[in-house]
Protein backbone atom coordinates (compact mmCIF):
# COMPACT_ATOMS: atom_id res chain seq x y z
CA UNK A 1 0.00 0.00 0.00
CA UNK A 2 1.02 3.57 -0.68
CA UNK A 3 0.81 4.43 2.91
CA UNK A 4 3.57 1.90 3.51
CA UNK A 5 6.42 3.81 2.14
CA UNK A 6 9.14 4.96 4.61
CA UNK A 7 8.61 8.99 2.51
CA UNK A 8 4.83 8.73 2.64
CA UNK A 9 3.25 10.49 6.11
CA UNK A 10 -0.36 9.03 5.79
CA UNK A 11 -2.75 10.92 8.45
CA UNK A 12 -5.81 8.76 8.88
CA UNK A 13 -9.47 10.78 9.01
CA UNK A 14 -8.96 13.33 11.83
CA UNK A 15 -11.92 15.38 13.64
CA UNK A 16 -12.19 18.67 12.41
CA UNK A 17 -10.84 20.34 15.28
CA UNK A 18 -7.32 18.29 15.20
CA UNK A 19 -7.12 19.59 11.20
CA UNK A 20 -5.92 23.22 12.11
CA UNK A 21 -2.85 21.74 13.77
CA UNK A 22 -1.98 19.09 11.30
CA UNK A 23 -2.18 22.50 8.69
CA UNK A 24 0.03 24.24 10.90
CA UNK A 25 2.83 21.56 11.12
CA UNK A 26 3.12 21.03 7.13
CA UNK A 27 4.24 23.10 4.40
CA UNK A 28 2.40 22.21 1.16
CA UNK A 29 -1.29 20.33 0.81
CA UNK A 30 -1.69 18.10 -1.93
CA UNK A 31 -4.12 16.41 -2.57
CA UNK A 32 -4.99 15.42 -6.31
CA UNK A 33 -8.06 13.04 -6.38
CA UNK A 34 -9.36 11.58 -9.29
CA UNK A 35 -12.61 12.46 -8.86
CA UNK A 36 -14.37 15.16 -6.49
CA UNK A 37 -16.69 18.33 -5.87
CA UNK A 38 -15.50 21.58 -4.62
CA UNK A 39 -13.13 20.14 -1.61
CA UNK A 40 -13.29 22.90 1.08
CA UNK A 41 -10.45 21.65 2.55
CA UNK A 42 -7.79 23.35 0.39
CA UNK A 43 -9.91 26.42 1.73
CA UNK A 44 -8.89 25.42 5.34
CA UNK A 45 -5.19 24.66 3.93
CA UNK A 46 -5.13 27.98 2.37
CA UNK A 47 -6.29 29.42 5.47
CA UNK A 48 -2.94 28.40 7.32
CA UNK A 49 -0.68 29.66 4.73
CA UNK A 50 -0.64 26.42 2.90
CA UNK A 51 0.36 26.28 -0.97
CA UNK A 52 -2.01 23.59 -2.43
CA UNK A 53 -2.02 21.30 -5.26
CA UNK A 54 -5.15 19.94 -6.93
CA UNK A 55 -6.45 17.77 -9.61
CA UNK A 56 -7.11 19.83 -12.47
CA UNK A 57 -10.32 19.56 -14.45
CA UNK A 58 -11.94 18.96 -10.65
CA UNK A 59 -13.93 20.85 -7.79
CA UNK A 60 -11.68 23.36 -6.91
CA UNK A 61 -9.63 23.92 -10.41
CA UNK A 62 -10.22 27.39 -11.96
CA UNK A 63 -10.71 29.47 -8.74
CA UNK A 64 -7.52 31.25 -8.70
CA UNK A 65 -5.68 32.01 -11.92
CA UNK A 66 -2.68 28.99 -11.39
CA UNK A 67 0.29 30.45 -9.26
CA UNK A 68 -1.83 32.11 -7.16
CA UNK A 69 -2.41 29.50 -4.52
CA UNK A 70 -1.10 27.00 -6.20
CA UNK A 71 -1.26 24.66 -9.16
CA UNK A 72 -3.29 21.98 -11.22
CA UNK A 73 -2.14 18.83 -11.69
CA UNK A 74 -2.65 15.67 -13.47
CA UNK A 75 -3.68 13.44 -10.54
CA UNK A 76 -2.13 9.96 -12.61
CA UNK A 77 0.85 12.21 -12.81
CA UNK A 78 3.83 11.79 -10.49
CA UNK A 79 5.93 13.76 -12.29
CA UNK A 80 3.43 16.59 -12.79
CA UNK A 81 3.16 16.51 -9.03
CA UNK A 82 6.68 16.97 -8.64
CA UNK A 83 7.23 19.81 -11.13
CA UNK A 84 4.12 21.87 -9.06
CA UNK A 85 5.63 21.26 -5.54
CA UNK A 86 9.24 22.53 -7.15
CA UNK A 87 7.21 25.75 -8.91
CA UNK A 88 5.41 26.15 -5.31
CA UNK A 89 9.38 25.89 -3.54
CA UNK A 90 10.65 28.40 -6.14
CA UNK A 91 8.07 31.12 -4.93
CA UNK A 92 7.08 29.53 -1.33
CA UNK A 93 6.43 32.61 0.25
CA UNK A 94 4.77 34.43 -1.71
CA UNK A 95 2.16 31.91 -2.60
CA UNK A 96 1.68 30.99 0.78
CA UNK A 97 0.72 34.92 1.45
CA UNK A 98 -1.64 34.28 -1.09
CA UNK A 99 -3.02 32.00 0.08
CA UNK A 100 -3.76 33.47 3.86
CA UNK A 101 -5.13 36.41 1.82
CA UNK A 102 -7.21 34.65 -0.99
CA UNK A 103 -8.95 32.04 1.60
CA UNK A 104 -11.31 35.20 2.43
CA UNK A 105 -13.15 34.30 -0.15
CA UNK A 106 -14.59 31.51 0.91
CA UNK A 107 -15.47 33.32 4.28
CA UNK A 108 -19.11 31.96 5.45
CA UNK A 109 -19.96 35.02 6.42
CA UNK A 110 -18.89 37.23 3.65
CA UNK A 111 -20.53 34.21 1.19
CA UNK A 112 -23.82 34.79 3.04
CA UNK A 113 -23.99 38.58 3.17
CA UNK A 114 -23.38 38.33 -0.96
CA UNK A 115 -26.14 36.02 -0.88
CA UNK A 116 -28.79 38.04 1.18
CA UNK A 117 -27.45 41.28 -1.33
CA UNK A 118 -28.32 39.33 -4.35
CA UNK A 119 -31.84 38.31 -2.42
CA UNK A 120 -32.61 42.07 -1.78
CA UNK A 121 -31.83 43.00 -5.39
CA UNK A 122 -34.49 40.49 -6.83
CA UNK A 123 -36.78 41.62 -4.25
CA UNK A 124 -36.75 45.01 -3.54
Amino acid sequence: MLKDYPFINYIPPKPKEELINIYRNNDIFIMPSIHETFGLVYAEAMSQGLPIIYTKGQGFDGQFLEGIVGYHVNCKDPKDIYKRIKDILKNYESISNNCIKKANKFNWGKISDQYHNIYLKMYS
